[in-house]
């Protein structure tokens, strides 16, 4: 029969706590009112009130961003599938001298961190007229993860 260990497992324990602190918090307080926080402090909530949720949809447009990143996410799921795969097949395919630095050109953009591409990437986006929108915001994340 094995024995077991009552400190290691208390330790995990604390820590498991500790980490769970602050989703604990965010829940508590997502249903209280501005008042209960100040009163209560880390208490249950007295009354279940949803006011929070609903002030969040309506002041900052929530649902908007909500739409928008799924938009986006599926945009450059999508297009960042299909450059990739098309690349990949032409790449594996043509053994030319061309086609193997264009492999080590992904190989690179892997490499590089994001502050080297940052400034130029800002410019291309600027020049072409997609600073600010949706369309610029999935092809320049798609491009960082074309490499990939």
């Amino acid at each position: 029969m094995k024995r077991l260990n009552a400190a290691p497992n208390a330790l995990k324990a604390v820590l498991a706590l500790l980490f769970l602190s602050p989703l604990y918090i965010m829940v508590i307080y997502a249903f209280k009112t501005r008042r209960e926080i100040m009163m209560t402090g880390l208490a249950f909530p007295t009354r279940l009130t949803f006011e929070n949720f609903v002030n969040a949809f309506t002041t900052t447009q929530l649902g908007n961003a909500f739409v928008n990143t799924i938009l986006s996410a599926l945009c450059m799921t999508a297009l960042t599938i299909l450059s990739s795969s098309m690349a990949a097949y032409i790449i594996d395919r043509k053994g030319t001298r061309f086609y193997n630095a264009v492999y080590y050109v992904f190989l690179a953009a892997i490499i590089l961190p994001f502050q080297v591409i940052m400034l130029p990437m800002y410019r291309v986006l600027r020049a072409i007229g997609m600073m600010n929108t949706l369309g610029g915001y999935v092809l320049a994340m798609s491009s960082l993860q074309l490499g990939f």
